[in-house]
């Protein structure tokens, strides 16, 4: 897998606590995105994120909460690779690091195809017509 060969810093793999985050460098953050973008286009996936999508078939709590469930059950599969929590927590901590590389191009395509793996023709994920600033936060 994209991301399997680098190894976790010293203090993740000697047991964080969850007060703590890795710091990502440039290469592990590349490294995170990409397994990301692989993992969340894989066939599979995408049509899990339609199912749910169908199913929900609204913009609603339940609609949110069920793609919540998929897309964190598959971050639960990455972070912990990368020393973070696979928690909400974790993912928090995850875009606090990437914010840093901001200005980094090859970052910011991989977290645009990250999110626009999740996108399923609407904003922030959501089907087409689902407006993203109606649903809860």
């Amino acid at each position: 897998a994209v991301g399997g060969d680098v190894p976790l810093p010293a203090r993740a793999s000697a047991g964080m606590s969850s007060l703590e985050a890795p710091t990502l460098t440039r290469r592990r953050a590349i490294a995170l995105l990409e397994e990301l973008a692989v993992r969340n286009t894989e066939p599979d996936f995408q049509r899990k994120l339609q199912d749910v999508s169908r199913a929900r078939g609204s913009c609603g709590d339940a609609l949110a909460a069920a793609r919540h469930e998929l897309v964190r059950g598959r971050q639960a599969e990455v972070l912990p690779k990368f020393g973070f929590e696979a928690s909400d927590e974790g993912v928090r901590r995850v875009v606090l690091e990437l914010d840093g590389f901001s200005g980094d191009e090859e970052v910011r395509r991989l977290a645009s195809e990250v999110h626009g793996a999740l996108a399923g023709g609407g904003p922030a994920g959501f089907p087409p017509g689902c407006a993203a600033d109606t649903l809860p936060d």
